[in-house]
């Protein structure tokens, strides 16, 4: 994680802010920001319960989160505190907090690394589910077919 000394512009979402299937919270999203393009970041992502979470390890391997980049309007401090109440990471939920909004870099392309905010994972995840691949869209279609 990267500690610049500005704030990013952009906002990289993995779960249940990307826009298929579009969660609860996904229009507010897209109405405030500008949706770039799929994205990456080297990480892990597990199954918490009907969402993921995110993990950037303290050692890399080859995992890879997928997800999708948004450029934020000029609103993005409206934005960004409506997001951190939707992911419970406020003053107003108990600590630790389940999940917690970070700058990390990701790339928009192979060669194209761009400084974005997050909601990384903040506990512990032994006994969770890795979902391989990084992809949660894919893990959903890939676990609701199951009888």
């Amino acid at each position: 994680m990267e500690t610049p000394n500005y704030l990013p512009k952009y906002l990289f979402v993995y779960g249940t802010l990307r826009q298929n299937p579009p969660g609860q919270i996904h229009p507010f999203l897209q109405s405030c920001s500008r949706y770039i393009g799929p994205a990456t970041l080297p990480g892990r992502l597990y199954a918490i319960a009907d969402y993921p979470g995110a993990v950037i390890p303290a050692v890399l391997d080859q995992s890879i989160i997928h997800g999708e980049l948004y450029q934020l309007s000029e609103h993005q401090t409206d934005l960004l505190a409506i997001l951190d109440e939707y992911e419970e990471c406020t003053a107003n939920f108990p600590l630790p907090h389940e999940y917690q909004r970070c700058q990390v870099t990701v790339e928009l392309k192979p060669t194209q690394p761009t400084l974005a905010w997050i909601y990384l994972y903040n506990l512990p995840v032994d006994g969770l589910t890795i979902i391989t691949g990084g992809d949660y869209q894919q893990f959903l279609t890939k676990h609701s077919s199951k009888p």
